[in-house]
């Protein structure tokens, strides 16, 4: 299911997969963020290629929520990573497609060195 803008003019529909990316690139800039993990298993390190599969989009008409699993770096705040993670990811996807994001979950899967 995608998730539409309508306005006077018509409706733009932007697929899961392209807001997935958009997620996904944004959580991976973020610091103590080593890489995005598959959501069907615990601990695969995925590539830039593939960042759309660590992140679940759930569209509602103009509205989303988004659950990104991530990677952690040893050592650092979980909670401050996460906060970073949600605040970055909420403000690329709003500003690039003008949808409104309700949400955003972060699974911190693994911790690594």
């Amino acid at each position: 299911m995608d998730a539409a803008i309508k306005n006077n003019l018509g409706k733009i529909e932007i697929s899961d997969g392209v807001l997935a990316k958009l997620a996904g690139l944004a959580a991976t800039e973020c610091m103590g963020v080593l890489g995005l993990a598959s959501a069907e298993s615990w601990t695969d390190l995925l590539r830039k290629e593939s960042v759309d599969r660590g992140v679940r989009i759930y569209p509602q008409d103009d509205r989303v929520r988004i659950e990104v699993n991530i990677i952690a770096k040893y050592g650092v705040s979980i909670t401050a990573v996460a906060e970073n993670v949600i605040a970055c990811v909420k403000y690329n996807v709003e500003t690039m497609t003008g949808l409104k994001v309700d949400s955003v979950d972060v699974c911190v899967r693994a911790i690594r060195v």
